[in-house]
């Protein structure tokens, strides 16, 4: 199976956790900084076991490393329990080490947990797995320092070490058939992939998919455009072509 790692989709938020925004601005950079939609751009396979994040990425990021000293986002404040909005505002207060405990407990290690069984799983059956990370951003907003820089359809993220050259020409493919540029790392950079087996085992193989917003969606409404369902299908066929060609190497 391919895992699917969804971890920045959700918009729920904890009614008692205190932030510095009123109400309404919360949700505003909730919304912002999600992964709009991107849960709704497959449909659901036997082949595909989901691993979606059970709540917003301003709370806790799924994403993240634990440890804010190696987590490169740390320094723009949005670690794995971020302190700042997308514009360096203060969102909250920096969490003290037992709130800190107590969110990861609930949030990030059960979403880790998940992750690691369904990987473990495909080690068992198939003595290999793929993960597709699958994210999208926006064009016009600046998050995480990519400011106006010129940013591609389709960002395509690996680390060296879970690197595999017959998913990169797939998806390669897939965004030359479907006319959509692409870079390598840019703006975005890395795949998740489990800490037992992070640049320790190769046989685990892990892309990130970073879906320009405006190719499905209207940026200022958050409403889908015209595009959505035609990307959805293209996106099934890409996923489709991954498990059948990497499992049946």
């Amino acid at each position: 199976m391919i895992t699917l790692n969804i971890p920045h989709a959700s918009l729920f938020i904890p009614k008692d956790i205190k932030f510095s925004l009123s109400e309404k601005d919360l949700e505003k950079e909730a919304i912002l900084m999600s992964d709009t939609y991107v849960e709704q751009l497959f449909d659901k396979h036997n082949y595909i076991d989901v691993i979606q994040a059970d709540v917003s990425r301003i709370v806790v990021d799924t994403e993240r490393f634990i440890d804010d000293t190696i987590e490169t986002a740390a320094k723009y404040g949005m670690g794995v329990i971020y302190v700042k909005t997308h514009d360096g505002k203060d969102l909250r207060n920096t969490p003290t080490k037992n709130e800190k405990i107590n969110l990861l407990n609930q949030f990030y290690f059960p979403h880790h947990n998940k992750l690691n069984k369904s990987v473990n799983n495909n080690l068992d059956n198939y003595d290999k797995a793929v993960i597709i990370d699958l994210h999208s951003y926006s064009s016009n907003v600046d998050i995480l320092g990519i400011g106006n820089k010129n940013t591609p359809d389709i960002c395509i993220g690996f680390d060296k070490f879970h690197y595999n050259q017959n998913i990169a020409n797939i998806i390669v493919d897939f965004c030359k058939k479907n006319n959509f540029s692409y870079e390598f790392n840019i703006p975005f950079s890395g795949s998740i992939v489990p800490m037992q087996y992070y640049k320790k085992n190769e046989k685990v193989v892990s892309f990130m998919l970073e879906i320009k917003k405006s190719l499905y969606m209207d940026e200022d409404t958050f409403e889908k455009n015209n595009n959505f369902n035609n990307l959805k299908q293209k996106i099934n066929t890409l996923l489709n072509d991954i498990y059948t060609k990497f499992y049946g190497e």
